[in-house]
């Protein structure tokens, strides 16, 4: 059995190497995480993207996608946008990503569904894969209708990524959106 990591040990690892930071210029994979990278340049968000490697326990390797320089309870958010079907091994990094991290990143699985056509999202997962999950619709692969998709994709993340501001702020102060915005200013 391997040994426990101290709290100190985790907070190593997870600290950001210095070249993660998201800027405008930073390439991106996949089809979605443009969409996500977009979304938080737009909202103003500090985040790094890829930030840090992860050994997990099992010997399997982990890469972050997005770490947000903002807490949920104490906890650096996570946002791990993926495409439709990942499988048991993605189910089982994150999984045991959070159950060895959990108590300082607060993971978001972000997952595409063809069958929904709006978003929405689950807080209380029972097989424990992440502390929420967002199902949001497929963006359609045809290109004369991909600029509407993509818009359309963006306005869901949007929405469920301002539900999670909203809900650090009020975790993180007690005040909301309208106290976090006061004292910014």
């Amino acid at each position: 059995m391997p040994r426990q990591l101290t709290l100190e040990q985790k907070r190593a690892r997870i600290t950001p190497r210095g070249s993660s930071l998201l800027r405008h210029d930073t390439e991106v994979k996949g089809q979605y995480e443009p969409v996500i990278k977009a979304i938080l340049l737009e909202a103003g968000i500090r985040a790094h993207y890829e930030p840090f490697m992860l050994r997990l326990p099992s010997g399997m390797r982990w890469l972050p996608d997005f770490l947000l320089d903002m807490e949920f309870r104490g906890r650096k958010i996570l946002l791990e946008p993926h495409g439709q079907f990942s499988g048991h091994r993605r189910n089982t990094k994150l999984s045991e990503a959070l159950r060895v991290y959990g108590d300082l990143l607060y993971i978001v699985d972000i997952r595409i569904n063809r069958k929904v056509s709006t978003s929405y999202r689950i807080t209380n997962l029972a097989n424990k894969v992440a502390d929420e999950r967002w199902i949001l619709p497929k963006i359609d692969a045809n290109p004369e209708l991909d600029d509407v998709n993509r818009l359309i994709w963006m306005d869901l993340a949007r929405k469920e990524l301002n539900q999670l501001i909203e809900r650090a702020n009020v975790a993180n102060t007690g005040s909301g959106l309208r106290g976090a915005l006061r004292k910014s200013a």
